[in-house]
């Protein structure tokens, strides 16, 4: 796996729990550019009928892009070299892991209630690069080995699901990225 730069632009989240929320605008913004009825992060929680601080279910969010006209799915069990064969072939994966806690556990199999989504950047044998709408940059990276233990997360039918992501591609991407932060990870 080769370093892969997709990029989508830092948008942080407007309150807890809108982690969904703010990277299907990022993903819109990447894909579409702007669109002022599409401008505010409420914009797109109005879009998923529910409100931004309670987060998001994977059907929701694959419906709502859907809606949007953009090619979505979601696939599960999938491995790192998976992701980057969707990379490599344009998708903008959003991937569902567990997220930050306040104490960093020993093990993440065991945690289950800290579901976070990030938007994939990149890829390669050693690193997953993200645009994370909780962090004040955004653009952050984990290591492989932990990127796995924290890749899962409960799915619409509170089924436990293991290396998930939904998959979006649009037409051709509006934006382009000179961010230099993200540029540096690579």
């Amino acid at each position: 796996m080769k370093n892969i730069q997709i990029p989508i632009p830092i948008t942080n989240q407007c309150d807890k729990g809108a982690c969904s929320v703010a990277v299907i605008s990022a993903i819109y913004y990447y894909w579409n550019g702007f669109n002022p009825k599409l401008y505010f992060q409420n914009d797109f929680s109005n879009l998923l009928n529910r409100p931004a601080e309670m987060g998001v279910q994977i059907l929701d969010i694959v419906k709502s892009l859907k809606e949007l006209k953009f090619y979505t799915s979601y696939k599960k069990n999938l491995s790192t070299e998976d992701l980057s064969n969707y990379i490599k072939k344009g998708y903008t994966p959003i991937i569902l892991m567990q997220g930050f806690q306040r104490q960093y556990p020993e093990n993440w199999d065991n945690i289950w209630n800290s579901g976070h989504a990030t938007a994939l950047v990149g890829i390669n044998k050693k690193r997953a690069f993200f645009m994370d709408p909780l962090l004040k940059d955004a653009y952050a990276w984990l290591d492989i080995s932990e990127f796995n233990e924290r890749w899962h997360t409960y799915n619409y039918m509170c089924e436990r699901d293991y290396h998930g992501a939904i998959l979006i591609k649009g037409r051709k991407p509006a934006v382009g990225c000179n961010h230099k932060k993200l540029q540096e990870m690579f």
